[in-house]
């Protein structure tokens, strides 16, 4: 019950940052609902698979969620929104494909 209060007074939040910046408050709460839900599932689907302890899934579960709020007030408030996905995506790519993340900042002009 706590966590859906959390995630009522997040979504107030985000909303306010979504409206300052003159964007549609709608989009970035269900972003934040979406990725808040997302991480609980997967973060305590990953834990019970690897070690079974519920309470340890829980928590992981909940770090999970809270990465998730972090990453939509982080898209919330940035000023470009295209360039911040694309880095978050170079990221992540490039720990799976190792070289990727080189390649992407040559050719973003980063280095």
């Amino acid at each position: 019950m706590l966590e859906i209060l959390l995630l009522v007074f997040f979504a107030k939040k985000i909303g306010k940052i979504a409206e300052e910046k003159g964007r549609r408050p709608g989009r970035f709460k269900a972003l934040l609902v979406a990725l808040w839900f997302s991480g609980e599932i997967l973060g305590f689907i990953i834990v019970i698979l690897l070690s079974g302890t519920t309470f340890i899934a829980y928590l992981f579960a909940l770090f999970c969620a809270a990465v998730g709020a972090v990453v939509s007030f982080e898209i919330a408030k940035s000023p470009d929104i295209k360039a911040l996905l694309k880095s978050y995506c170079g990221f992540i790519l490039g720990w799976f494909i190792p070289g990727l993340g080189h390649l992407l900042a040559k050719a973003t002009g980063r280095q």
